[in-house]
């Protein structure tokens, strides 16, 4: 009887053993999540793609923005002053969004999966800030940088 006793006892610390160094820290098992890599600058984001975090509209060519996961995509912008910029808005979210610009007097509002073209021309130089008035404390903004006319921008 003493020696079912040892026997099982041995064969409960084993296996507490074993159950023990199966466990562990899942943390160190898990991989690591992939960077991120942004692609070059874009006027419009391909669906394989990473989209640009700058864009430059130039002329008349527009610019595709998407207000999708709260954020604007892209979230920096680049004109040059007395030349005219045109933006697609996208709104991929389910929630109402605004593409808001104080100092150039443009205020928009999307619905769920509606889509809209603003155009303006700044008149003046200067960071000036872009943002959705539902969910500006949120972080949705974004910074459009205006230049003077002569100025170059990356990729522009």
């Amino acid at each position: 009887m003493a020696r079912t006793l040892w026997l099982t006892t041995l064969l409960f610390a084993s296996l507490t053993l074993a159950a023990a160094a199966c466990g562990g820290d899942e943390e160190a098992t898990t991989p690591a999540p992939s960077p991120t890599v942004a692609a070059s600058p874009t006027t419009a984001a391909s669906p394989t793609t990473a989209p640009s975090p700058t864009a430059s509209p130039s002329g008349g060519d527009a610019v595709e923005m998407e207000l999708e996961d709260f954020a604007f995509n892209p979230s920096q912008l680049q004109v040059r002053t007395g030349q005219a910029a045109r933006l697609e808005l996208k709104n991929r979210d389910s929630a109402s969004h605004t593409f808001t610009i104080d100092e150039l007097s443009v205020d928009e509002t999307l619905a769920p999966d509606e889509e809209k073209t603003v155009t303006f021309t700044p008149t003046g130089a200067g960071p000036l800030a872009f943002y959705c008035r539902f969910h500006r404390s949120g972080g949705m903004e974004g910074t459009l940088t205006i230049a003077a006319a002569s100025s170059t921008f990356p990729g522009y």
